[in-house]
């Protein structure tokens, strides 16, 4: 939804960011694969973690390796596990064949900064904190950010300026997501920054969304985004990702 948002809604130096046609389509569909392997894997971390000795292998090496192509998955007997494989398989080949020179480093510290951050979380004995599973939620924006980057062909000094708002973005969005499950995560004893916060939902909502609200207007100031009213469209994204059918209100 998010990376969907940015590449329809902004527009660098007056041009559509990513015009529709194949090469959206194929932008969205990295956005999506991407999304189907962090919901898989995330869902191993969480709900399976028996499988993570047949799962990690592979995606170290993998990720070892990005942008360069992908080794071929291996042969796995579990379906879930050989979903996890296939779909960062095909991100890995799909987005790496599309960063430009100039941006594979800035593409491979972001890329494997987010996969770090999750294996560190699975670290046995150590309870995550607020500001790990904050910064879980901002590394895996920094990825659609960065396919954004790619497919705008942005040069390096604007790509780390479009990058310089995942964080803002992926805190609210962790919070928001956090709020979402909150009645799961407290049934289930599962640590929730929602839950942790002292200052209540309400103000901690409020922090997070006053730090995303200036985000448009840096993006437009350093030339990466011009067009008007993104933070309204940040808005609906937020309002969809709580469930909300009719958007916000006035």
């Amino acid at each position: 939804l998010f990376g969907r948002t940015v590449l329809l809604a902004a527009r660098p130096r007056g041009t559509p960011l990513a015009r529709p046609g194949p090469e959206l389509d194929e932008a969205l569909s990295t956005a999506r694969l991407i999304n189907i392997f962090v919901t898989c894997f995330d869902g191993v971390c969480d709900e399976a973690p028996e499988l993570l000795p047949a799962t990690l292998p592979y995606l170290d090496d993998l990720f070892a390796r990005f942008p360069e192509p992908p080794p071929d998955p291996p042969r796995t007997g579990h379906p879930v596990v050989t979903l996890v494989h296939g779909s960062a398989a095909a991100t890995a080949r799909l987005l790496g064949a599309h960063v430009p020179e100039d941006l594979r480093g800035l593409a491979a510290d972001v890329v494997r900064g987010a996969y770090r951050r999750q294996v560190e979380s699975l670290r046995v004995g150590v309870a995550p904190t607020v500001d790990a599973r904050e910064g879980l939620s901002v590394a895996t924006f920094a990825v659609t950010l960065l396919v954004a980057a790619v497919w705008a062909r942005l040069d390096p000094p604007r790509a780390r300026a479009l990058l310089g708002a995942a964080r803002p973005v992926g805190a609210l969005f962790g919070w928001v997501d956090d709020l979402v499950d909150l009645p799961v995560d407290a049934s289930r004893g599962r640590p929730n920054m929602v839950a942790a916060d002292p200052g209540g939902i309400v103000a901690g909502t409020a922090v997070r969304w006053d730090a995303v609200r200036v985000v448009p207007g840096r993006l437009r100031a350093d030339g990466v985004v011009t067009v008007e009213d993104l933070d309204a469209v940040l808005l609906g994204a937020v309002w969809a990702w709580l469930g909300f059918p009719d958007g916000p209100q006035p």
